[in-house]
């Protein structure tokens, strides 16, 4: 990730070069539906994305700065600050399911990556082993009428963003989203 004037430009590793369009397509479907979140564009290279840039501190920024300042007010100024990120976020649960566009939840999908599947002599290791009876556990009971709303996926109070221009809160990060409940 790097920043670039007015934007933010993202690169996928090859493997995941087909996050590219589905973050083009979830952006635009959720901007239309009016919830405030980066614009999204093909970067000019293939695996990547051109976010524009959202001026304004992080929710973390926020708590961070009433709390260590040990304002008396902190917790009273916290909370609009923390309703209004609560607010985009239910926007983004309450927005339209584009299939096409998210995959179901899936628990390990941030995990299958970071862990180590080969040993130094290159054979499988016991913790990926251990890691794929457990994914199949969970998944066999996970109901089949699961929940149809739209996740963020890694949201925590460092993908909100106060615009200061028009004092909105923003979504970022959106690359793990997906349905679910």
């Amino acid at each position: 990730v790097s920043r670039e004037g007015d934007y933010v430009l993202k690169t996928y590793a090859s493997e995941n070069a087909g996050l590219v369009p589905r973050m083009i397509l979830l952006s635009s479907h959720l901007r239309a539906s009016g919830l405030c979140i980066p614009e999204t564009s093909q970067a000019a290279q293939n695996n990547g994305i051109k976010l524009s840039w959202i001026e304004g501190p992080t929710l973390r920024d926020c708590l961070q700065g009433w709390f260590l300042d040990g304002d008396s007010d902190a917790l009273a100024l916290a909370q609009p600050a923390i309703a209004g990120a609560i607010q985009a976020l239910r926007l983004l649960h309450e927005s339209p399911v584009l299939s096409n566009a998210v995959a179901w939840h899936e628990p390990f999908n941030r995990i299958d990556g970071r862990l180590i599947t080969r040993n130094s002599r290159g054979r499988p290791s016991k913790d990926a082993a251990l890691m794929a009876q457990l994914r199949a556990q969970i998944s066999s009971s996970i109901p089949e009428n699961r929940g149809r709303f739209l996740l963020h996926g890694d949201f925590h109070s460092g993908q909100a963003i106060l615009e200061n221009a028009r004092q909105r809160w923003w979504l970022i990060d959106l690359d793990d989203s997906a349905i679910g409940h």
